[in-house]
């Protein structure tokens, strides 16, 4: 995975021959639909039909994980625990589960899931037309690809794919209370916001997969929104996904202590986990002849695979959320570790680093 700068390159490892692929992809679902206390029902489907993140049951796995962290560190060196006392592991995704319906998205959320449903079928058709549309060929116009998309769909199969669906706030982070920009310059300004259906559901994909989403506390009553996406500048999918994973997972950042501390932690320990996959642990104690200083700078820094983050913060007021700001935050270029052994004194001093 590769940022070309406006837009970003998975190349695959192996050739795929899409002329097959049509009859041997399978149709598989990329993200569960979401069920808080209060999420209705799925258009069409009963609950014991559906395979559903159950955001309720997660959050609690998660609360007590990070309650049982907490307190090792606190008793430390004080009694080995036994493997009863150890609480079952959280799922990576369950705060980007949480936030859609903390913020009442989960049922345009869920309407998407049910719209792949009608791709069952097809869903062999529906993968080559994506790797077509996304492919490099001179007939894709940046900008223009859900065009292409559609089309070579429609030429394999017939069909057309789902209408557009009713936008979600977090998946466009542009978006002002639900309409895009364009509508809240002008005076016309209609119920909703829709956006073609194949946006909305990879961007879905993506965010269920590979956000990370967190509570942040502004004062003693109060807690907004923020949700983060990578930007990686060129690094292999599996690793990305591992790195999130483990993140998110045993490491994520707090957001009882505010932004400033969340933004720190989220950088000091996504860059501790990146280090786990730098190349440079596969090499020894480096030579004697080559001053350390000088080696160190001709590592390959972490910016090198994952340039930072782009979040959106999302503000409470009261009964809904606001999009109070779009940002971005860097990873540090220092940190170029050239062996096993800088590796070691990077995540010595990363640690070190901690907001305590």
């Amino acid at each position: 995975m590769q940022d070309l700068g406006a837009t970003y390159q998975i190349r695959l490892a192996e050739a795929i021959d899409l002329d097959s692929a049509e009859t041997k992809v399978k149709f598989e679902q990329l993200f569960h639909p979401v069920k808080g206390a209060k999420t209705e029902n799925i258009s069409g489907f009963a609950w014991e039909q559906v395979d559903y993140f159950d955001t309720v049951s997660h959050a609690e796995k998660r609360k007590r994980w990070l309650e049982h962290n907490r307190q090792q560190k606190k008793e430390k060196g004080k009694g080995e625990m036994t493997e009863e006392d150890i609480p079952t592991e959280p799922n990576a995704c369950t705060q980007n589960g949480v936030i859609l319906t903390s913020m009442r998205h989960d049922r345009n959320h869920n309407g998407l899931w049910g719209q792949a449903q009608e791709l069952r079928e097809d869903f062999g058709a529906f993968a080559v037309a994506v790797l077509k549309g996304f492919g490099n060929t001179e007939e894709v116009i940046l900008g223009n690809e859900v065009d292409t998309i559609a089309k070579h769909f429609k030429d394999l199969t017939g069909k057309a794919l789902p209408t557009p669906a009713s936008a979600v706030k977090i998946f466009l982070p542009t978006s002002v209370q639900g309409v895009n920009r364009i509508k809240s310059d002008s005076n016309q300004v209609g119920s909703g916001q829709k956006e073609d259906w194949l946006t909305l559901w990879l961007i879905a994909a993506g965010l269920h997969q590979y956000g990370i989403s967190e509570r942040i506390k502004v004062s003693d009553r109060d807690y907004d929104w923020r949700v983060v996406a990578l930007e990686p500048q060129e690094i292999n999918l599996d690793q990305y996904g591992e790195t999130l994973d483990q993140l998110r997972k045993f490491n994520p950042p707090s957001g009882a202590y505010g932004v400033a501390r969340f933004d720190a932690e989220m950088v000091l320990n996504f860059s501790l986990e990146l280090l786990k996959h730098h190349p440079a642990k596969d090499n020894s104690q480096i030579s004697e002849d080559i001053p350390k200083k000088r080696s160190r700078l001709r590592g390959r820094s972490i910016r090198e695979f994952v340039s930072g983050f782009s979040g959106t913060h999302f503000g409470s007021k009261g009964q809904v959320y606001g999009v109070q700001e779009v940002f971005s935050l860097g990873l540090p270029n220092w940190i170029q570790p050239n062996s096993k052994e800088d590796i070691n004194d990077y995540t010595t001093l990363l640690v070190i680093a901690q907001p305590r």
